[in-house]
């Protein structure tokens, strides 16, 4: 009863969760940014940083689903 009862919960959470989300694909030459989110920067304000690096070439076609 409970593995059923996490089992419907669990495929209703990925129902809810996947709503919004979107599949993107980048193809070979497309451009875009690069976001500085993940990337450390030596500087002593954060919120002095830009918040995107410069337009960069795709070079290899993936797929991803945001």
């Amino acid at each position: 009863m409970i593995k059923q009862t996490l089992a419907r919960v669990r495929v209703t959470m990925k129902k809810q969760i996947n709503k919004h989300r979107k599949k993107m694909i980048y193809k070979i030459n497309d451009m875009m940014f690069l976001n500085f989110r993940n990337i450390m920067i030596a500087r002593l304000l954060k919120k002095l940083n830009d918040k995107m690096l410069k337009s960069f070439k795709i070079l290899t076609e993936i797929e991803h689903t945001y």
